[in-house]
């Protein structure tokens, strides 16, 4: 009987082994459509003077995440050493809609207050500035730490080792 109970915690173990996985999958994914949605809608808005429809902005980030996910599930099962490739494919994609977004801000500010003369739109107009880099910069950051979180995952995927680490 001492058996069977061994074997219901491995089990135990192993199922969360695999639910912490997967959240991680999704938790990854939904950061991602949180960054790239910022860019495209604003994108959408800034160049062609229009709103983006979800699904066309779902329809875009479909080139990302179902790749993504596929190696991502591919290097879980299967293939370990594809895990650089889910890292690197998270950081690059998420750094790459981030410095898009906020160089489509800058440039708006930027044009918007060339026209202005008043001292007071300017200190405006560089608090604006200011505030679209402490955005790229604080948003950098928690993409470094969420790459650093996936690379935990994809490196150390029981949970044994993650929690011991």
């Amino acid at each position: 009987d001492l058996g069977n109970r061994s074997d219901i915690d491995h089990n135990y173990e192993s199922l969360i082994d695999w639910v912490l996985v997967y959240a991680i999958v999704l938790l990854a994914s939904w950061h991602s459509l949180f960054n790239f949605y910022r860019f495209y809608s604003t994108y959408i808005a800034a160049k062609k003077i229009m709103l983006a429809s979800t699904s066309q902005i779902m329809s875009k980030f479909c080139f990302f995440v179902v790749p993504f996910f596929m190696i991502f599930v591919v290097q879980i099962h299967w293939f370990y050493a594809l895990y650089p490739l889910v890292i690197v494919c998270y950081f690059v994609f998420n750094a790459l809609n981030i410095w898009l977004f906020t160089h489509l801000l800058l440039v708006q500010y930027r044009f918007t207050m060339q026209q202005q003369n008043s001292q007071y739109l300017q200190n405006i107009h560089n608090q604006m500035l200011s505030s679209v880099h402490v955005m790229r910069t604080t948003t950098y950051i928690a993409c470094v730490s969420s790459s650093m979180n996936i690379a935990l995952f994809t490196y150390a995927h029981n949970i044994n080792i993650v929690l011991f680490l």
